[in-house]
């Protein structure tokens, strides 16, 4: 399912008018999770590219204060409209949102010398138990489609380390557990592709 509109165009609706506020834990999965049809990305980018012609040369409808929606499973398609929310233009900062889902990252090296100094950590593998038992640098594995009935397993007092192939997965994650409170949550740069994968 793809979904197109155009925010802020001539004073029009804003994103924040049909989305007020951001997805809580758990509820808006990514593609590295759940995948996409290799085709959708190409249908929606060309509706996108559509759009902007139309602005661009004041020709045809503006999806402004329209969210169409596309099922390419069935070729179903919806518009919804919705209207400006006057306070919403009064939203100029948008720091709160993006600290709150900042997530620190380290690199494999400063890894390996907070394990060296002994320092109190806890190590998690987010990625699938197949993935795990081909290649890991320790630690415990939770995958992450386990993760939000697994946090009792962690330790909110200890400095969790999350780590996958590429680290997006485990960034992911890392946001799951920030979410749910935990405050010492670190993702491993680039995960461990880098490290366990031949040059």
């Amino acid at each position: 399912e793809g979904q197109v509109s155009v925010f802020n165009y001539n004073n029009g609706p804003t994103y924040r008018c049909i989305f007020p506020e951001p997805p809580g834990a758990g509820e808006s999965r990514n593609c590295e999770d759940i995948g996409v049809i290799a085709t959708l990305p190409g249908i929606i980018g060309t509706i996108q590219a559509n759009e902007v012609i139309k602005m661009i040369t004041g020709i045809g409808e503006v999806l402004s204060g329209k969210l169409l929606v596309m099922d390419t499973l069935t070729m179903d398609t919806h518009s919804f409209q919705f209207k400006l929310n006057p306070a919403n233009l009064d939203i100029h900062d948008l720091s709160a949102h993006a600290k709150k889902d900042m997530i620190t990252a380290i690199g494999y090296d400063d890894l390996e010398k907070m394990i060296q100094n002994g320092n109190d950590i806890q190590l998690i593998d987010i990625r699938e138990k197949e993935e795990h038992e081909i290649d890991n640098i320790g630690g415990i594995n939770i995958p992450l489609s386990l993760l939000p009935s697994s946090y009792h397993l962690i330790d909110p007092g200890t400095q969790v380390i999350l780590y996958c192939n590429s680290g997006v997965r485990s960034n992911h994650a890392a946001k799951l557990l920030q979410q749910q409170g935990f405050k010492n949550v670190l993702n491993l740069k680039d995960g461990i592709d880098p490290i366990t994968r031949p040059k």
